[in-house]
């Protein structure tokens, strides 16, 4: 069964679906590319953790008590997996869509669509709302150029083990998803965790 997200309905504002929240990153090549890709979706998971309409519906997906750090977690992978059907951006495009895009197809249209790393930019929107901190994990199979990304999420008080937020995948929250490398990065600072 869904999750019901008609209490956001009111929430949702003209302006999240009018077409300047669908990003197309201009991408230099290589690893600066990815650079761009993290800090651009960084930025969109800071802007709209502080939303009302990503604050609801973190409030929504949270309300059941208590909340551990896996708990929290475990809800936001599965509400994305519940809403969120993969598509590929256009060939030779980087598109990132807004989590607030997302999130009002969702409510108005039943699901939304995206790639991983718009599915990723919402995790990481919702992670913050949760009061955790986020990140992303970028994997490839290629030793040349980056494959995949996926939100991550670092206990508040900096204790324990990180878990990643990959429904696109279907990878458990306690495991990184299989790549011949991985590497995982924080926001906001968007550095490389060592």
């Amino acid at each position: 069964m869904k999750t019901d997200l008609n209490s956001l309905r009111a929430l949702i504002q003209p302006h999240m679906m009018d077409g300047r929240d669908i990003i197309d990153v201009p991408l230099p090549r290589g690893e600066r590319g990815t650079a761009v890709t993290l800090a651009t979706m960084s930025a969109l998971s800071l802007d709209a953790s502080r939303s009302p309409l990503i604050r609801g519906l973190a409030a929504l997906i949270m309300e059941r008590p208590p909340r551990r750090f896996g708990q929290s977690v475990q809800s936001i992978w599965d509400l994305a997996r519940e809403y969120i059907r993969f598509r590929a951006d256009p060939l030779h495009t980087e598109r990132i869509r807004t989590p607030e895009r997302m999130v009002a197809e969702a409510v108005t249209l039943g699901g939304t669509e995206g790639d991983c790393d718009d599915t990723a930019t919402l995790c990481a929107a919702l992670i913050l709302c949760a009061g955790l901190r986020a990140g992303f994990a970028v994997a490839a199979d290629s030793l040349t150029r980056w494959d995949h990304v996926y939100a991550v999420a670092f206990p508040s008080d900096g204790s324990g083990s990180v878990l990643t937020c990959d429904p696109q995948e279907q990878t458990p929250i306690h495991a990184l998803t299989p790549a011949r490398r991985t590497s995982v990065w924080r926001i906001p600072e968007v550095q490389e965790v060592k």
